[in-house]
């Protein structure tokens, strides 16, 4: 494979011709950038297949963050940030979105117009006057510590911003890993910050993105952990299957990814580019101490539900239980199980309770805790019951 495959900003597709067809199926995909280099591909179990094409099929240069205020007539067109002295300002950053690479010229935001909706809606019912901004910027793209550096540097430019009546900062997910290193890193945000809220943040990553980045030693180790040696060829490939599975139906390894990896620990560690030094570091520094980490879960009513219905519609597929947020729940546990970590039983479909809620590190740094709230990590965006908890939390300070 020629080097211009790995060229900086390239989209690259690993694909499989599909049986009695003339077409190709996306297996894997890849964004190019800090971090996601020709070693780290190299070195991955899920590129070391057998692909019949490797296709760059785009070439893309991440665009530059900004924080902008919404038209609050329509929450879609941008309007000048006024000068921020004296005001109650909202911050909100989101989550990861990788379709700023699988959809070029998307919105770069996680916040579709239905849920900027509901979050202007809550958050005016208790703070009528905020100023309320969002922090766009190239979640996938870039690797986090690049994201709050930007964030930094936009806010301390901010007219007005350091005279503030009050500032709240909003993370949704990986948006919360850009808040606290923000935080850490800028002694005008400590300054300044009243209080900041994390939904369903990945504190501690999550054990699906560091399966996405295992080289094929682990899987090799994984297989010594089961017991039953028939069994573990088979349980082994249906995991592998079902990672395949998730990038068929749009996932993109990409820098912004990097941070999510698990922070330390549950057997990952034997496996460097596994494990996330960034967020353990993080964790480990943080003394930041006005922090609420709000968290959710699907109930096991409604996994068990769900997973009948898939298995009687889809029974004949062996990959039937390996499909969206509810089975990532279902997946998530499969490895913890296969690692034999108790401590994933209980996710938001994305995010284990147990990385949402870093309770390893509450002597490091003090929060509050929030839920954990019924709802999947999408779908919690929408939760009322979420957002009155927390902003009346946040009212608080």
């Amino acid at each position: 494979m020629g080097t211009y495959v790995y060229r900086k900003g390239n989209v690259v597709e690993w694909k499989k011709k599909i049986p009695l067809t003339d077409r190709y199926a996306t297996i894997f995909r890849a964004y190019m950038g800090e971090g996601v280099d020709k070693d780290l591909i190299e070195s991955l179990d899920i590129a070391k297949e057998d692909f019949d094409t490797v296709e760059v099929v785009d070439h893309l240069v991440p665009f530059q963050p900004e924080i902008v205020k919404l038209n609050e007539d329509n929450l879609i067109e941008y309007e000048p940030v006024d000068n921020l002295s004296g005001k109650t300002v909202f911050l909100l950053i989101h989550g990861i979105n990788s379709g700023e690479i699988t959809q070029p010229g998307l919105t770069p935001t996680f916040y579709t117009i239905h849920r900027r909706e509901v979050v202007h809606r809550h958050i005016r019912r208790h703070f009528e006057d905020a100023t309320i901004l969002h922090y766009l910027y190239p979640s996938a793209m870039r690797p986090l510590e690049r994201n709050a550096y930007d964030f930094v540097e936009i806010v301390e430019n901010m007219p007005g911003i350091e005279n503030v009546k009050k500032l709240y900062i909003i993370g949704y997910s990986l948006g919360g890993l850009v808040m606290r290193y923000a935080i850490r890193k800028s002694s005008l945000l400590r300054h300044i910050l009243t209080a900041g809220l994390t939904i369903n943040t990945p504190h501690r990553g999550t054990p699906l993105v560091s399966i996405s980045f295992a080289p094929p030693e682990f899987w090799e180790y994984a297989k010594s952990l089961l017991e039953d040696p028939n069994e573990a060829e088979g349980y082994i490939n249906t995991l592998k299957d079902a990672l395949k599975l998730s990038y068929i139906s749009g996932s993109v390894l990409a820098p912004g990814y990097l941070a999510l990896r698990w922070d330390s620990g549950e057997h990952f560690d034997k496996f460097p580019q596994m494990v996330s030094h960034t967020l353990k570091k993080l964790n480990e520094e943080d003394r930041e101490t006005r922090y609420i980490f709000s968290s959710s879960i699907i109930p096991a009513a409604k996994i068990r539900q769900t997973l009948k219905i898939l298995t009687q519609q889809y029974r004949w597929h062996k990959l039937s239980l390996k499909v969206g947020l509810i089975v990532y729940h279902h997946l998530i546990t499969e490895i913890g199980r296969l690692l034999k970590v108790n401590m994933w039983p209980e996710s938001d479909g994305a995010t284990p309770l147990s990385s949402q809620l870093p309770v390893k590190y509450i002597d490091n740094f003090s929060f509050q805790v929030s839920g954990p709230f019924t709802g999947d990590h999408i779908g919690i965006i929408l939760n009322d019951e979420m957002w009155e908890r927390n902003l009346e939390m946040l009212a608080g300070f």
